[in-house]
């Protein structure tokens, strides 16, 4: 997953112009030359391979066609590239989340983010800014969507390809899954001086999918072993927002205070934060019953009765 941070219009721009230009297209020539007023070099091609813009042959560099015709048109260039961007959105950190953060309101798509949500996106932000697709509004303290990335977030309301819907669900099941990974084995650790105890630590939902839980784990308060059972959820920084199941919800309103919710956040570029999990007790009371988190229906079950 490519970290947007590192990378820059301008450099994507400069080193598209190189490999226009340049008969002998070896890398460590156009890697000299691209120094030579810029950097990232590295980011920057893995960026613009993610975006199918340049394709390499050994240590060779090509230029997609489509964007070689558009060098000499910076405004056509652009489209182009932030089409090929949100094609690839699974594979640069953070973008999906916002994109899926956009509201239609007053005639503008717009996101409103909070301010450690907008230094989290600083990168993300600039390149769309810089690509003329995204303007801040200071009265609303929100980022509008310009020009392409208007109609982009118009169909993307619409069209949903399952091509596009499986790649979607296969990187949130790695994600989640490494999130189990990350609680199961801190939870280890924190009995490392004592295996018979370890060892009573389970990783449930890879013996059980249906238990309503990821992790049991323990405590040990007043001389007792006090069973804590652990759903762990990978929370974009963006809005915090996670999937709870109907039978997830359930066994947290059985189970009460030795039920726990594991919120562990996706970094920008990707990575899990094991260091920030936020730790929920009794989640059905904290979480399900609190106005302060929104609940939104997703998806319905249907049944015949007859």
């Amino acid at each position: 997953m490519i970290n947007i941070e590192n990378v820059s219009w301008s450099q994507i721009a400069y080193l598209c112009k190189i490999l226009s230009e340049y008969t002998n297209s070896q890398i460590v020539l156009i890697k000299r030359r691209f120094l030579e007023l810029s950097k990232n070099f590295e980011d920057t091609l893995e960026m613009l391979k993610i975006l199918n813009i340049v394709k390499q042959t050994d240590n060779n560099l090509y230029l997609d066609e489509s964007i070689k015709e558009s060098t000499l048109n910076e405004k056509k260039m652009k489209e182009l590239t932030i089409q090929r961007v949100i094609e690839n959105s699974s594979s640069i950190a953070s973008l999906d989340d916002f994109l899926e953060s956009f509201k239609y309101f007053d005639n503008s798509y717009i996101s409103i983010l909070s301010r450690q949500q907008r230094l989290n996106l600083s990168g993300l932000r600039n390149f769309l800014i810089n690509l003329e697709v995204l303007d801040f509004d200071p009265k609303q303290m929100g980022y509008v969507a310009k020009g392409t990335l208007i109609k982009i977030l118009k169909n993307r309301n619409k069209i949903f390809t399952y091509q596009a819907f499986m790649r979607r669900q296969e990187s949130e099941k790695r994600v989640g899954a490494t999130a189990e990974v990350i609680v199961f084995e801190k939870e280890k650790r924190l009995f490392s001086g004592n295996s018979d105890l370890q060892n009573k630590i389970r990783h449930i939902s890879i013996e059980n999918v249906l238990a309503g839980y990821d992790i049991l784990s323990y405590r040990l308060q007043e001389g007792k072993m006090i069973p804590r059972y652990i759903e762990v959820k990978a929370i974009s920084l963006i809005d915090r927002k996670f999937f709870w199941s109907r039978n997830e919800i359930e066994i947290a309103r059985r189970l009460k205070n030795d039920y726990f919710l594991y919120l562990v956040p996706v970094e920008k570029n990707g990575a899990l934060d094991g260091n920030l999990i936020q730790e929920i007790k009794n989640p059905y009371t904290n979480v399900f019953l609190n106005k302060n988190w929104l609940s939104e229906i997703e998806l319905l079950s249907f049944s015949k009765t007859n």
